[in-house]
């Protein structure tokens, strides 16, 4: 029912652009199915539906009295005309043109072009406690977050498979910044170009410390559109790769009841 509800397009023009399903698979069995639209919401803002579901679920099964505060979507609009029409984002664009300057086409896993696919193939793993503690140890040494050794990883990979020493990953964002975004639920969410360089003779540290340092700038510029980029370089959607590997760390998942 799922796949058969996925692979049926919404209208623009005419259709809700979500759908809720509550399927009954046993008598202590559900599963709550949730479809949107991209263009309504992202990854984040399905974090703060869930919490709000979750809270008004627990306050009826309680027994106890819950009016969820309205979350208007015109904060979201405002702050994001607010910036385009300001000065941060003419200094973003700067930013952006000079660290991509002379940008080489991405090396990537896959020769094949990126296209949106009828269905998708998911592959879920967790990494054994002594790798994760070694993630955690690596991050500690260069004085950053561990997220920062997965991206440089990452890299150290696609480099080791391809020889390509200018490498750019593809970092997803959520480009929100105050309160207000945070508790917002729409469309921010951004992808950005991360480029590193690797060589052979690098060594695991200073590449974990660079990562974190590019990957710093790259979130003090994070609201300047990833698709207005595309247009500023003239990197077409159908042309070469604007870059490789899409590094997507949602480290955001609420605490559910």
């Amino acid at each position: 029912w799922m796949a058969a509800d996925f692979a049926t397009p919404f209208d623009l023009d005419r259709s809700p652009l979500f759908r809720y399903a509550l399927l009954h698979l046993t008598a202590t069995h559900w599963i709550w199915y949730q479809r949107y639209h991209h263009i309504a919401v992202d990854g984040y803002s399905c974090s703060l539906l869930a919490r709000r579901v979750a809270d008004a679920y627990s306050a009826l099964v309680a027994g106890t009295p819950h009016t969820p505060p309205p979350a208007p979507l015109a904060p979201l609009v405002a702050a994001d005309e607010a910036y385009r029409t300001g000065q941060r984002h003419a200094s973003d664009r700067e930013f952006w043109t000079s660290a991509l300057f002379g940008h080489p086409d991405a090396v990537s896993l896959s020769a094949r072009p990126p296209q949106v696919a009828g269905r998708f193939l998911r592959r879920s793993g967790h990494l054994p406690q002594t790798a994760g503690d070694l993630v955690h140890a690596a991050a500690e040494k260069a004085g950053t977050r561990w997220s920062r050794v997965l991206l440089a990883a990452t890299a150290v990979y696609l480099h080791r498979l391809t020889g390509a020493r200018d490498i750019v990953l593809g970092l997803a964002v959520t480009a929100r910044e105050s309160e207000t975004e945070l508790a917002t639920p729409g469309m921010a969410s951004n992808v950005l170009p991360l480029r590193l360089s690797v060589r052979p003779d690098t060594t695991a540290e200073d590449l974990v410390r660079r990562t974190a340092s590019a990957t710093r700038d790259l979130l003090a510029h994070q609201r300047y559109r990833g698709e207005d980029l595309r247009r500023d370089l003239d990197r077409p959607q159908d042309g070469p790769r604007f870059f490789g590997p899409v590094v997507n760390i949602m480290a955001f998942g609420p605490e559910l009841r």
